[in-house]
């Protein structure tokens, strides 16, 4: 069951070693139900967004493969 509340820090830095691993945490917090579905999607919108704010294309791709996780992950569970 999902929590009411959920602390959503985003990440200290913006390197995309630690957005990543923070996207992944957020990822496992969403499959295991401890947030709920709109800040899974909250999260979705900030992932996406790195990819428009002077990212690689390589950091890009790994930042919409993160994306699709979440996307497929909350579309399945609708």
């Amino acid at each position: 069951m999902s929590s009411l509340t959920y602390d959503l820090e985003l990440p200290d830095d913006n390197t995309a070693a630690t957005r990543i691993e923070w996207a992944g945490e957020r990822y496992a917090d969403l499959c295991e139900g401890i947030m709920t579905r709109e800040v899974g999607w909250f999260c979705w919108n900030v992932i996406v967004g790195w990819t428009d704010i002077g990212a690689t294309a390589d950091e890009k791709t790994q930042y919409l493969a993160m994306a699709k996780n979440f996307s497929d992950f909350l579309h399945a569970t609708e």
